[in-house]
């Protein structure tokens, strides 16, 4: 009797997920993650680099979500502007901010954030608009 071997397959790629839900979720974590760079009186911050990446990337796979949604999941062009501007606004921090204290970090860490505010408008009124 002859044992034959079996070929060993590697397991499939797990789906890519895809939709404004995901995108909508990526963003709250990129938000996340930047907040965690606040301190909080305990010496647990995460350093503001660390932060400041973890914020980046979360908003390039929201965008990149966003980007590949089909058509029912086509996103207002609004909450396309949001990342991108979030992005800009990030670069931008991480080039030239330097942010003297618990106060001026916040601000920046607000200005930073206030443009994803366009997620929680329209996900209070629902589905996203289609531009016109």
């Amino acid at each position: 009797m002859f044992w034959r071997r079996r070929a060993i397959r590697p397991p499939p790629d797990p789906p890519v997920p895809r939709g404004l839900d995901t995108a909508r979720r990526l963003v709250e974590e990129a938000k996340a993650s930047l907040v965690s760079a606040a301190p909080r009186g305990r010496p647990s911050s995460v350093p503001l680099a660390e932060a400041l990446a973890g914020f980046e990337e979360g908003l390039r796979r929201s965008r990149a979500l966003i980007d590949a949604g089909g058509r029912e999941d086509e996103p207002s062009q609004l909450l396309v502007d949001a990342v991108d501007e979030s992005l800009r606004r990030a670069a931008r921090f991480r080039l030239e901010a330097d942010p003297r204290g618990y106060g001026e970090l916040i601000e920046e860490i607000d200005r930073l954030l206030e443009p994803l505010e366009a997620f929680e408008e329209d996900k209070a009124e629902g589905a996203p608009r289609r531009p016109t």
